[in-house]
């Protein structure tokens, strides 16, 4: 559940060009820091919890976050994290125009709205802490993909860039 916040101002904005790989999807893993001071981006962040515990803090409240919550953060939205415990974390940063997908008639899925589009019939965690927990075999599944996805950008073989996306 969201804890409200007030106050949580942008100390800092990431532009696009943070994402350096030449194709417009980055995948970091790291430990999150519970330092890390409130900031945006210029880009789509969706963020994959591998394992630990903390909050994600945006302008709307405070959520708890674990291994396996799956959320995205939108351009835009200042946010943070505190109370983090051991929170390994892995980020796909991306830029959607830049991506082309043909989504067809993928947006019609409740699902896809749910997640990826707000609007005013999206009220309270949905605004800025769209997701879902993922257990089991999705958890594992994802976890690979990710794995795979960094291998990709760190060998940076001929075709990367599109295998990248394309995962």
């Amino acid at each position: 559940a969201m804890r409200a916040t007030r106050g949580l101002h942008a100390k800092a904005a990431i532009p696009k060009s943070f994402l350096d790989t030449g194709a417009p999807l980055k995948v970091v893993f790291h430990r999150q820091r519970a330092d890390e001071i409130p900031h945006t981006h210029a880009f789509h962040e969706l963020v994959f919890v591998r394992s630990g515990r903390g909050c994600h803090v945006t302008e709307d409240g405070k959520a708890p976050i674990a291994g396996g919550d799956c959320f995205l953060i939108k351009p835009g939205l200042v946010h943070n994290y505190e109370e983090v415990a051991a929170l390994e974390i892995v980020n796909v940063l991306y830029d959607l125009p830049g991506l082309a997908l043909p989504l067809h008639d993928l947006a019609e899925l409740p699902g896809y709205r749910a997640f990826f589009q707000t609007g005013p019939s999206l009220r309270g965690d949905f605004r800025s802490q769209n997701g879902v927990r993922l257990k089991g075999a999705e958890f594992a599944q994802i976890e690979s993909r990710l794995a795979l996805m960094r291998r990709f950008q760190e060998r940076q073989d001929p075709g990367w860039r599109h295998a990248l996306a394309c995962e």
